[in-house]
């Protein structure tokens, strides 16, 4: 079985990032000339962590936080989410949670600027690990960013060596960011080890890296179920690129899941199992709707809710210039045309109201 199914405290631990993003709210401007903006918790393990207990389901979490307002801000999220933080730990050296701050030019124009330094994700130690702690768990997910460097690292792989002991589903989330890295022979050595252990492994890096990304772990993919989030790779050209002979799924998300609203959808034509592929719902579905489509409707799906939320920023920003012009302030006009936006969709979700009926 994918997932064990005895009854265990827990159905999944993710381990690795836990950082703050930063969104500006006057946006079509460079980064520099932006003076307002939302705070929300950043890392993929982190938003992962938070959907799914928004799902139900009971979620634990293990990582180092900053022990400052930031670090109080990540544990009452936490906590307010109903997520274990008995193993979020602080740290005892000053170190920072990481901060990205994204810079929005204009709909189809975006950047990030990211301090990850020494950050306090990276502290997570062997230490912290607790085996009772990790077999509670039915699932492990680790993030490759926590593979990077000392003491991270280790964490991890003792975190994995106990998952495989007690039979705990292990999913890697190959989050590849070169820049975290000392060289290419540890990428290569690490990365390959995780994958070779892993259940499921998730693909969710730049089309650009995606060929460097597989092969650092070439030899550790056979036979395993890959879930891509890259986009414009087909799972032929992904195929392509591996040596063994992996199961696909390639899947198109888009931006609203880092607020828990995506829009997901799979390619129904894929060869992992079907245990697999519910495992693989499940997980989509923790940040957002899901949709099953064949391959080669995904490049129209890329199109419709891959770019929609650019057009849908434009339609807002005219509506507030409209507001702004008859006099209303401009943060104002933002909220009640965003809200006007989100109350129409909720209501043609919700109510399977045909839009020409509005």
């Amino acid at each position: 079985m994918l997932f064990t199914q005895e009854e265990r405290p827990l159905d999944i631990i993710p381990v690795g990032r836990i950082a703050i993003d930063f969104n500006p709210t006057d946006m079509n401007r460079p980064l520099s000339q932006s003076e307002h903006f939302n705070k929300y918790l950043g890392g993929s393990p982190a938003n992962i962590a938070v959907g799914m207990a928004r799902l139900g389901r009971k979620v634990g979490f293990l990582a180092r936080i900053s022990d400052d307002a930031f670090g109080d801000f990540v544990e009452g999220f936490f906590r307010n989410e109903g997520i274990d933080v008995s193993h979020v730990k602080r740290c005892v050296n000053g170190e920072k949670l990481g901060l990205t701050f994204t810079e929005i030019l204009s709909p189809t124009q975006s950047s990030i600027l990211m301090y990850r330094e020494g950050v306090a994700d990276l502290m997570l130690h062997p230490d912290d690990v607790d085996e009772a702690y990790v077999a509670s768990s039915k699932s492990l997910l680790i993030s490759g960013t926590s593979l990077c460097c000392s003491p991270t690292r280790e964490a991890a792989l003792k975190a994995l060596t106990f998952a495989q002991r007690h039979d705990v589903t292990v999913i890697f989330d190959a989050d590849y960011r070169a820049y975290t890295w000392k060289n290419k022979d540890e990428i290569s050595i690490y990365t390959s080890l995780v994958a070779q252990k892993s259940d499921i492994i998730l693909l969710a890096v730049k089309p650009q890296y995606t060929p460097e990304t597989l092969a650092k772990c070439q030899d550790a993919l056979e036979g395993k179920a890959i879930v891509s989030i890259v986009a414009g790779i087909t799972a032929e050209r992904l195929r392509a690129m591996i040596s063994g002979t992996p199961r696909i799924l390639r899947t198109m998300p888009n931006t609203p899941a880092m607020v828990f609203e995506g829009a997901f959808a799979l390619c129904s034509d894929n060869d992992l199992t079907e245990e697999e592929q519910k495992a693989a719902i499940a997980l989509f579905e923790a940040i957002g709707i899901v949709e099953l489509v064949p391959e080669h409707l995904i490049d129209a799906v890329c199109g419709l809710s891959g770019g929609g939320p650019a057009y849908v920023a434009m339609f807002i920003e005219a509506m507030a210039d409209g507001g702004v012009k008859q006099g209303l302030p401009r943060a104002t006009a933002y909220r009640l045309a965003a809200q006007t936006c989100l109350g129409t969709a909720k209501m043609i979700l919700d109510k399977n109201i045909h839009p020409g009926q509005l």
